[in-house]
C-alpha cells in the first residue's frame, strides 16, 4: 500500500484531522505500510504534500487537506461530500491509447 493510500485508510478510520507522524506511525502499527525508510514519518509528509501538488496541477479533485502545523485530513471530512473517483494510472494509459488508435484510424481513412 501506497504511503498516501495508508494515510486514507487511517484518516478515514480515525475520521479527525492527524499529524503526519501520527499518521505514519499508526500506519506501520496497523501493517498499512512497510517502509524500509530511515524516516517513515518525512516520507509520509512528503507522499501527501506531493499528491496535493500534483493534483492541483492536473486539476483533479483533492484527496487531502494540508491545515498547517502538519495536519492533513480527508476533503471528504471537511465538505461532507464524497469526492469522486480519480482514474488509476492505468485507466489513464489505457484511455490515451484508444484515443490515440481512434485519431490513427480517422486519418488512416
Amino acid at each position: 500500500m501506497s504511503y498516501c493510500d495508508a494515510a486514507e485508510k487511517i484518516i478515514r478510520e480515525e475520521a479527525k484531522p492527524l499529524k503526519y507522524s501520527e499518521i505514519a506511525s499508526k500506519a506501520i502499527s496497523k501493517g498499512c505500510l512497510h517502509s524500509e525508510s530511515e524516516t517513515p514519518n518525512i516520507s509520509m509528509y512528503v507522499s501527501l504534500r506531493t499528491e496535493i501538488r500534483r493534483r492541483e496541477q492536473r486539476n483533479e479533485p483533492q484527496r487531502f487537506m494540508f491545515l498547517g502545523n502538519g495536519l492533513f485530513t480527508l476533503v471528504e471530512l471537511v465538505t461532507g461530500v464524497l469526492g469522486r473517483k480519480t482514474k488509476s494510472a492505468l485507466e489513464q494509459v489505457r484511455e490515451s491509447r484508444a484515443k490515440r488508435m481512434t485519431a490513427s484510424c480517422v486519418y488512416a481513412s
